[in-house]
């Protein structure tokens, strides 16, 4: 064979080889489930799939103009990713919807070897579906299909980076717990249904609600004027919801709600989360206001805040560094003068501010995790004390106040157990003081320790009885042994007053029940005479001593004892 033949017969083989792979390309090509275009560098189509010309239904497309063919892409997404491949020569991907498909397509555009480019696209309309459906998840809430907060965050952070005045309204519901607890989860939902309908029709058009949740919810309101109008716009929506009561599985369910709100003008340097913390110290001011009213942010709720916090701060150390003690004011039998008991009163030896009173921290500590430990160590504490007095001749009866959070606990009847075990004191040398914000509560699980208490012998004290709504109410259910009349009512005690009259009723309506009654706040002798002449057992206030420490208290009550020896007239004067 000749050199020539030898030649032309290794073209041939080569290109039949080239021939075999094109086949095979194309074979690929055209069996894929995916629409594969080649356009040359003058935009015109020089290969389509099978898939594709399916998709065309028939339309002949190769050699035309690929921009002439579809019009409709000229200046969109597929027209500037095609172009930026054709002319930077690199991969480009880009997802666009198409009508005749009914749904998304995404295109890998690549460029080609000849100048022009190629292109796989796919259908991903089940894909992009199932991509809106996880953002449904995460930006909306499931109970109300409002925004949910990572929804509220995201547009707020939009608002803000436009520069764009606006207000954040922050709301929740008062007494939705209540329903929770009373009619279940499924009735709360549902309430919680009815409030975001009415809220978001009663805001309309001026902004945009979300639920944040539990019972919480918060509108953005942006635009020039909002500054003016937030305050108006809120009390508005607030309006929607107390109008008229919900009806919700057959119970009709009186709804008011408290809000709090911040304006952000335009420019201001904020963010999302500052706008909410602040809106919610201004929804705490309202809460604090009573409840169905709107506040407005201020830099003083700021500084009470910081305030707060710190006292919660130092509150916990307290508690853990045994900063707290007790001091005891005297109760006297008024008949004789006898001192008969004391009042055990918490003090707070604060390192830098000295001895505080309860009115600067109480509320903050009854709030605390160290509520329940410290509560039961004021009883532990004095029953220690009683028990040395007791040793010191003073045989006296004991009252302790007692936290919301122990008898929430379940361990009461074993805390005081204990502490008259350790002391070795009788069950009658103490008593319980329950003030209103525990009896307004009444819930079993709280009545049956005490129960069992008054039935050790352990007495049961009603503390500031006449001053609130539960009064009565508490007289039939809890086990009480003892009212004490609030100060309130002995201030202005003169005869013929109405104090004069309700302390005569509060008077007569426990000598019906067999309880026995001491008041508070007594100063005067005018005071303690109309008391005595009314039948009332004992007294205490600053007419027989102010709350003294331990010490203090036993040289007083001593040298009083003493004195009253003398003149044969137990009088108790402790000053």
């Amino acid at each position: 064979m000749t050199e020539i033949a030898q030649l032309g017969r290794a073209f041939d083989d080569m290109a039949e080889a080239v021939a075999k792979r094109k086949k095979r390309l194309r074979d690929a090509l055209e069996s894929t489930t995916g629409i594969v275009w080649a356009i040359d560098k003058t935009w015109h189509v020089t290969f389509i799939n099978g898939r594709g010309r399916a998709h065309l239904e028939g339309r002949e497309l190769v050699g035309k103009h690929l921009w002439e063919a579809f019009p409709e892409l000229v200046g969109g997404p597929v027209w500037d990713a095609f172009r930026r491949v054709m002319s930077d020569r690199a991969p480009a991907k880009v997802t666009f919807h198409n009508e005749t498909v009914g749904g998304h397509l995404e295109a890998n555009v690549f460029p080609s070897s000849n100048g022009g480019i190629v292109t796989f696209t796919r259908n991903v309309t089940e894909q992009v579906r199932a991509q809106e459906e996880l953002r449904s998840l995460a930006y909306q809430d499931a109970v109300t299909d409002l925004p949910n907060r990572r929804g509220f965050w995201e547009m707020t952070a939009g608002a803000l980076e436009n520069g764009q005045p606006l207000a954040v309204v922050l709301l929740d519901l008062d007494g939705f717990k209540h329903v929770n607890d009373t009619f279940g989860h499924g009735a709360g939902d549902e309430l919680l249904r009815e409030a975001a309908m009415r809220l978001a029709q009663a805001l309309g058009t001026d902004g945009t609600l979300a639920r944040l949740g539990g019972d919480e919810f918060v509108a953005l309101l942006a635009g020039a004027s909002v500054g003016a109008s937030a305050g108006t716009t809120a009390r508005r929506i607030l309006g929607s919801l107390s109008e008229r009561s919900f009806l919700i599985r057959g119970h009709v369910l009186p709804i008011v709600a408290s809000a709090g709100v911040v304006v952000a003008t335009a420019g201001e340097q904020t963010n999302p989360e500052k706008l909410l913390a602040n809106a919610d110290l201004a929804l705490y001011a309202a809460k604090a206001a009573g409840g169905g009213v709107v506040r407005t942010f201020t830099a003083r709720d700021r500084m009470e805040y910081e305030a707060r916090r710190r006292l919660e701060d130092e509150v916990e150390r307290a508690a853990l560094s045994g900063e707290f003690e007790l001091h005891y004011q005297p109760q006297v039998r008024l008949a004789d003068g006898m001192l008969v008991g004391a009042e055990a009163l918490i003090r707070w030896r604060h390192p830098e501010q000295g001895l505080l009173t309860p009115a600067a921290f109480l509320e903050t500590l009854e709030a605390s995790r160290h509520a329940r430990v410290v509560g039961a160590w004021i009883i532990g504490e004095a029953c220690r004390q009683a028990a040395a007095w007791r040793k010191a001749g003073f045989e006296l009866r004991l009252g302790v106040n007692l936290f919301a959070e122990q008898l929430v606990a379940g361990d009461l009847v074993e805390v005081v157990d204990g502490a008259l075990r350790s002391a070795d004191l009788p069950a009658e040398a103490l008593e319980i003081e329950l003030t209103e914000n525990i009896a307004l509560r009444q819930q079993s699980s709280m009545l049956t320790p005490l129960r069992e208490l008054q039935e050790r012998g352990v007495g049961i004290a009603f503390d500031d009885f006449g001053t609130g709504f539960a009064s009565l109410t508490a007289l039939r259910d809890f086990p009480v042994t003892r009212l004490k009349i609030d100060r309130s009512f002995i201030r202005k005690l003169v005869p013929g007053s109405h104090d004069a009259a309700i302390v005569e009723a509060v008077l007569t309506l426990a000598r019906s029940l067999g309880l026995e009654v001491i008041a508070e706040g007594i100063e005067t002798e005018a005071q303690e005479a109309f008391l005595a002449s009314h039948g009332c057992d004992e007294g205490q206030g600053y007419r027989y001593g102010k709350p003294m420490d331990p010490t203090a208290f036993l040289v007083a009550a001593t040298a009083s004892r003493n004195a009253a020896m003398r003149r044969s007239q137990p009088r108790m004067r402790i000053v």
